[in-house]
């Protein structure tokens, strides 16, 4: 679930259905994105852009996908992009996870589970870098980023990792 900071829209992925829902802030329904790449694809994460742009992240097919409002329509119609594939080099991904969207940059960061790191993303959709996660030890032990968020006001990511076992605070510029 996420809410859009500037309509306060409430956007909701629904995996079993493969559907995004729109709701506003009464709870009644506005629309629904559900369209073929949409119900293969299996949405399982999503964060809102300014101008109401949706990347929507899919933990089973390991991609993300970004639905940009059409220029031509007010009434929910969307263009689609496919960013990323599956894999484990920069721009793939092996079970996306959270995402969180920086509210001052446009990044988007990515937990991609099964590689062991975040990946963030500019606003264009280039992999600006990439944080690895290991536990500080002498084995380094990969650490399993599940679900993020942004502390605007400290500049840095509060992460979630493995099955909830352990929070992780890392400096939002970190390489890891």
């Amino acid at each position: 679930v996420r809410v859009h900071s500037e309509s306060n829209l409430i956007y909701s992925c629904d995996i079993g259905r493969s559907i995004i829902e729109i709701f506003d802030m009464h709870g009644t329904l506005l629309h629904t994105v559900q369209d073929s790449t949409m119900i293969k694809f299996q949405p399982t994460a999503i964060v809102v852009a300014f101008d109401g742009s949706m990347i929507i992240g899919s933990y089973f097919n390991h991609c993300l996908y970004m639905y940009a409002p059409s220029e031509s329509s007010t009434d929910y119609s969307y263009k689609q992009y496919r960013l990323g594939a599956q894999g484990s080099q920069a721009h793939e991904f092996q079970l996306p996870a959270g995402l969180a969207m920086d509210e001052k940059t446009g990044n988007v960061y990515v937990c991609d589970r099964g590689n062991y790191r975040i990946q963030v993303i500019r606003p264009e959709g280039v992999c600006e870098r990439i944080i690895e996660l290991f536990l500080n030890t002498k084995k380094k032990v990969p650490l399993e980023p599940i679900r993020v968020s942004i502390q605007q006001g400290l500049n840095q990511l509060v992460c979630l990792i493995g099955s909830g076992d352990a929070i992780c605070l890392i400096p939002k510029d970190s390489l890891g």
